[in-house]
Parts: C-alpha cells; structure tokens; sequence
C-alpha cells in the first residue's frame, strides 16, 4: 500500500497523471469530490479562456467602431463641401474619392 501511495504522488509524472493516479487510490467517495473539484478548476480555466476571447472581440468591435466614426466625419466633410460649393474648377468626383480613402 505504501508503494501505491508513493506512485500516486509522483512528482516525475505530470499534473494531470497524477490527478488521475490519486484519484484512483481514493476511496469512492473523494474520488467523487475529487473529480467536481477537478472539474470546477477546468471549468474555471475555460471561462478565462472565454473572458480573455470576449475582450478581445471587443477591442475589436470598437476599433471597427471608431474607424466607422472617422468615415462618417469624412462623408459629413464632402457633403459640407458639396453643399457650399468648393469645387470649382476641379473635378468633384476625384476630389470626394481622394478625401475618403485618404481617412
């Protein structure tokens, strides 16, 4: 039994082994309150995984956001020019063309 108990606490193994040989030294009972334990620990991994995935979709939306807001003050500044006529002697078409894909 001693010899079993020194395998479950193997430093040499990995983490996740060793959970596992432990666990199976266990009577019934821990190795159930193992495993929800073990569970909880992974479930609690994966939801920072998912947080850190969130928060990165984020700064991406307003990223997207922002750029759109410039565009739209871009739009706002040829229609104003549009408007009060600053085209003379140009042509409008370049000249609207240039402004929004120069933003």
């Amino acid at each position: 039994m001693a010899n079993q108990h020194l395998h479950c606490v193997d430093a040499t193994l990995p983490f996740v082994v060793r959970i596992n040989n432990f666990l199976a030294c266990c009577p019934h009972w821990m190795k159930n309150l193992g495993w929800h334990v073990w569970m909880a620990i992974t479930s609690v991994a994966r939801l920072a995984q998912v947080e850190e995935k969130v928060n990165l979709l984020i700064s991406v939306v307003e990223a997207v956001e922002c750029n759109v807001k410039k565009m739209e003050q871009q739009l706002k500044l040829v229609a104003s020019e549009l408007v009060y006529g600053h085209w003379k002697n140009s042509c409008p078409l370049l000249i609207i063309m240039s402004k929004l894909f120069m933003a």
